[in-house]
């Protein structure tokens, strides 16, 4: 199990969590005989590795949850188009409506948990982005870009933070669009593999987490040399098939 890679009780010390600290604060009590959670404020250059590596990295699938209105759900056929994508993204709420989706929950969860953990994944340099990236420092979890910066397919196919529109009709019926459903897939297409950043966070973990909505990003290739990173130095690879198994294709 993932979590026998972490502890009982919140560490007297965050100090291996990150080389450097901008701000740091560590709160640690107990309550009703549970430990409450670190709150752990980073800032992290791409380069910093705590000294004895990660508990755990999630590979890939970072994204934005954008939740609309209470309204009726389009038919399937309508919801899964650049055109209904486009309509809603014209309209899209502001912040308050925004949540962290995908991989994000899985290293959130970890990090509450005791152990140290990281994403590498691709965020774009936009308002979604910036906001992926505080809204995980505030859970003292970082992150490095799993794209090379030389890579073209950084500034074209998802030069943006994915963003997941999350519809409801306001009676427990839910559905989802994003450019996932668009393809074609892999997105990342012309990806061949993983960026230094990532590459050195994959050599130094106890155990990667990945799950099927990788295959939408990235060749599996480029998938499999990433875990092989990690496998080569003993890590545990744990992986969650997810709802996507049609984009898992043979190259």
């Amino acid at each position: 199990m993932i979590a026998s890679f972490g502890c009982a009780t919140i560490r007297a010390s965050c100090h291996s969590v990150t080389r450097r600290y901008v701000e740091q604060s560590c709160v640690r009590a107990s309550v009703d005989g549970r430990p409450r959670r670190a709150e752990l404020r980073v800032l992290a250059t791409k380069d910093d590795v705590p000294l004895d590596g990660y508990d755990v990295v999630a590979l890939g699938n970072l994204c934005v949850d954008v939740l609309l209105p209470p309204a009726p759900i389009p038919e399937e056929g309508a919801l899964k188009t650049k055109k209904m994508l486009d309509t809603i993204a014209k309209t899209a709420p502001e912040r308050d409506s925004w949540e962290l989706g995908g991989n994000c929950n899985f290293v959130i969860a970890a990090a509450r948990l005791g152990l140290r953990a990281t994403c590498a994944g691709h965020v774009g340099g936009d308002v979604y982005g910036k906001f992926l990236i505080d809204e995980l420092a505030v859970e003292g979890v970082d992150h490095v870009e799993l794209i090379p910066g030389d890579d073209g397919a950084r500034v074209s196919a998802l030069a943006e933070t994915l963003i997941c529109f999350v519809l409801s009709d306001g009676a427990g019926a839910h559905a989802f669009c994003s450019r996932y459903d668009l393809g074609p897939w892999p997105l990342m297409r012309d990806v061949s593999d993983v960026s230094n950043e990532a590459r050195e966070v994959l050599r130094q973990c106890r155990a990667v987490f990945v799950n099927g909505f990788v295959f939408d990003e990235l060749k599996p290739r480029a998938v499999k040399q990433a875990l092989a990173l990690a496998k080569s130095n003993g890590a545990g690879v744990f992986f969650d098939p997810g709802p996507r198994a049609f984009t898992f294709v043979d190259e």
